[in-house]
């Protein structure tokens, strides 16, 4: 587990209320925080995504970029809620990250030159979330360190996308 998902489960554990804020590491800016009320996880930005999904990224960020994470006890936070309960948050988190944890390794190099598959665009197959925003980005820059550089999408997303899109048959290395 994650010092950032270990954060999260021992607060929630000791019932903290505050903001656990998320800083880059090398110049301490402001990346995101995790809202916490009672030990019930209320809200969370990170970066341009917040709710679950930026709680989400967050999680999977801190696999590829630790940065720091300062406990600031607070009595005024926000009464939202989360779609699941801590605990059901928590799970599903640490089970995301296990699984990308397991496909890092599949990385592409950054010195690959992809190119989507015409074929693949002719067929009824479909494609699920960012697929298609990662085949925009394919075919607007090509060369995988491009990709990760200049997407809108976040690392883990075009890594376990360019999975998905490589099981698929949708994309071709032209090297």
């Amino acid at each position: 587990m994650s010092q950032f998902l270990s954060t999260l489960n021992r607060e929630h554990q000791e019932r903290f209320t505050g903001v656990i804020r998320l800083l880059n590491l090398e110049d301490s800016r402001d990346l995101g925080q995790v809202e916490i009320k009672e030990g019930e996880i209320t809200n969370c930005r990170f970066l341009r995504r917040k709710g679950y999904n930026g709680l989400l990224s967050a999680a999977m960020a801190f696999l590829d970029i630790p940065f720091k994470i300062v406990k600031e006890p607070e009595i005024n936070i926000s009464e939202s809620k989360m779609p699941f309960r801590t605990e059901k948050l928590l799970s599903n988190l640490g089970k995301a990250s296990n699984y990308y944890e397991s496909k890092k390794h599949l990385k592409p190099p950054m010195n690959l030159k992809m190119t989507v598959n015409p074929d693949f665009m002719n067929s009824k197959k479909g494609l699920q979330g960012h697929e298609f925003d990662l085949l925009c980005a394919i075919s607007d820059f090509g060369h995988t360190a491009e990709i990760y550089e200049n997407s809108e999408l976040f690392d883990h997303e075009i890594t376990l996308g360019l999975i998905k899109l490589r099981e698929k048959k949708a994309i071709k290395v032209v090297r």
